[in-house]
């Protein structure tokens, strides 16, 4: 059975519920959710704070990290603001959510 892992904080409504969607859908596809700190982790879904984005130490092996950072405000420049959060935090992709209070909609 393949493996997957989630790190960081789930720090906010929006977080949990994307969190929430992950694990249905690769527990429905196969996946089992383990702890970070297990070895031969091939995928791990790392939420961010988009100000000090924290990376996850892989070990010595292929890990795929997916970085998910949410934003209430949709920047000017997606790349010049979505870019350095993908390099410190070390990973393979970056998912940025904006969260639109005012209108309940995440883009």
């Amino acid at each position: 059975m393949a493996h997957y892992a989630v790190y960081g904080a789930l720090d906010s409504e929006l977080k949990k519920r994307f969190a929430d969607g992950l694990h249905k859908k690769f527990n429905h596809t196969g996946y089992q959710l383990v702890e970070p700190q297990q070895d031969n982790i091939r995928l791990v879904f790392n939420f961010v704070d988009p100000k000090n984005p924290r990376p996850f130490r892989r070990k010595a092996q292929a890990t795929y990290v997916v970085s998910v950072v949410e934003t209430n405000e949709p920047p000017k420049d997606v790349l010049r603001t979505a870019y350095p959060i993908l390099i410190r935090s070390l990973s393979n992709l970056l998912i940025f959510i904006v969260n639109q209070h005012s209108t309940g909609v995440a883009r």
